[in-house]
């Protein structure tokens, strides 16, 4: 069912799901949604799977017109939302008649929000997943950005539309790390700084990486061969401020990796805004699988609800 017009696309639009795992080996980025918890909630809403294709919507602007009765359902970042020109909620199901106009006008907090509609986006696989890589070029809407005059597929809803609103997530600025693999080579100075500092988000943060600024950690002159690296990750460079790893991140590199984030935790980076202050707090491996164990029941409980 074509029932989404785009009438004006925002400074980024894309259209994501939970990223194309297992293909770094060949030089592909992950790419999908920034925040995870976002995305199972935008789903739950309209009655899909939590890994349902969604729009991500930077700075929460865009301008859709329904071609077809349509449910859809807004959260990420606490976006402005008018149907017609009345305020809707977001984190609340929001039923299109064919015609209606949706508008995001831009976010009260995050710099993402998602969208999702009753039945999800259609569109065509590549290596397993329809989220858009845009430095490859493929995936997503022609494996680019959306554009004024693209007009969507949904699929048919076979789920239930929640007729209660949802609480959406708030950004404390805790982001919980394990060690990364060069902990020890950096030291113990360059750990305790990293974990005693309040760290400042930096205006060229984006989806390769959240760049953060603040007290330079101690970083003793390394030469390190290229190596794999993983959303998540906290590189260190040279001048000691360290950027922690998105889903559209580089394979590969040479930077020395102090930390990893836990991925439960990544998206309070993804949706921190230009001097926003964040901080790192260490986890045990054992603390870490019980965050695990406890976001999945999370999700496995609203999912498994009546549907």
């Amino acid at each position: 069912m074509k029932a989404l017009e785009v009438l004006q696309p925002g400074p980024l639009t894309t259209l994501q799901d939970g990223g194309r795992c297992g293909y770094r080996h060949w030089g592909l980025a992950q790419a999908g949604v920034m925040d995870r918890p976002a995305q199972f909630h935008a789903n739950w809403l309209v009655g899909n799977a939590p890994d349902a294709p969604v729009l991500e919507v930077a700075q929460g602007l865009l301008s859709l017109r329904a071609r077809q009765p349509v449910t859809v359902a807004v959260t990420g970042g606490h976006a402005r939302i008018e149907r017609n020109g009345d305020a809707c909620w977001p984190g609340w199901a929001i039923t299109l008649q064919g015609g209606d106009i949706l508008k995001l006008k831009g976010l009260r907090t995050g710099l993402f929000a998602t969208l999702a509609v009753a039945g999800g986006f259609l569109a065509e696989p590549v290596l397993g997943s329809v989220s858009t890589d845009l430095f490859a070029g493929l995936g997503g809407w022609q494996g680019r950005a959306l554009q004024a005059g693209d007009v969507l597929t949904t699929g048919v809803c076979k789920g239930r539309v929640r007729d209660r609103g949802l609480r959406l997530p708030e950004n404390d600025g805790r982001v919980r790390v394990l060690p990364g693999p060069a902990r020890e080579r950096l030291g113990q100075a360059a750990w305790d700084r990293l974990l005693g500092t309040s760290w400042q988000v930096g205006g060229g943060s984006g989806r390769m990486a959240t760049l953060l600024h603040g007290d330079p950690l101690p970083v003793p002159e390394m030469h390190l061969p290229s190596r794999m690296v993983l959303p998540g990750t906290v590189q260190v460079p040279p001048s000691g401020l360290p950027m922690v790893l998105q889903v559209d991140a580089q394979t590969t590199g040479g930077y020395p990796e102090l930390a990893v984030v836990l991925e439960w935790d990544l998206w309070k980076l993804a949706q921190a805004r230009p001097g926003q202050r964040v901080w790192f707090e260490a986890v045990s491996s054992r603390q870490a699988r019980a965050l695990r164990d406890g976001w999945q029941h999370h999700w496995q409980r609203l999912f498994t609800e009546e549907r």
